[in-house]
């Protein structure tokens, strides 16, 4: 199922909504491919590791200019987030048939709508008025 972005999603911090809805845009571009196109979901699935990882560095960025003192446990959620995803892809890089790129796919569609989705929802919302507070919008 697609990701629709709204409102309700904004961290009410401009440079990190538009990164999120970025990633929600990279997520959806996963949701239409086939596991038998296999190298168009390679792409996606890099795609979305590395703009994963340079959003969730700039999160990172901001919790030590900041001193968000929730910053660590921040950051071991997406170390967590991290090690995942390559888990996930690797599987899918060594993947032999279609069947199996096909579980592999959905098991991380599926990861990837909920974790998105509860990390912008909660996690995320819970630096939102620290950042605000300390003139970050």
């Amino acid at each position: 199922m697609l990701i629709k972005w709204n409102d309700i999603h904004s961290v009410n911090v401009k440079e990190l909504d538009q990164q999120h809805k970025k990633l929600v845009e990279i997520i959806n571009k996963l949701f239409k491919i086939q596991a038998s196109e296999a190298d168009d979901l390679r792409a996606v699935i890099k795609e979305l590791v590395n703009y994963a990882d340079y959003h969730l560095a700039t999160e990172e960025k901001h919790f030590l200019e900041l001193q968000y003192d929730q910053g660590g446990v921040h950051k071991k959620i997406h170390d967590y987030y991290r090690g995942i995803v390559q888990d996930f892809e690797s599987q899918f890089l060594v993947a032999s048939s279609v069947e199996t790129r096909e579980e592999i796919s959905q098991s991380l569609r599926r990861f990837l709508q909920d974790w998105w989705i509860q990390h912008i929802n909660n996690v995320d919302q819970e630096y939102s008025d620290f950042f605000n507070a300390h003139g970050l919008f």
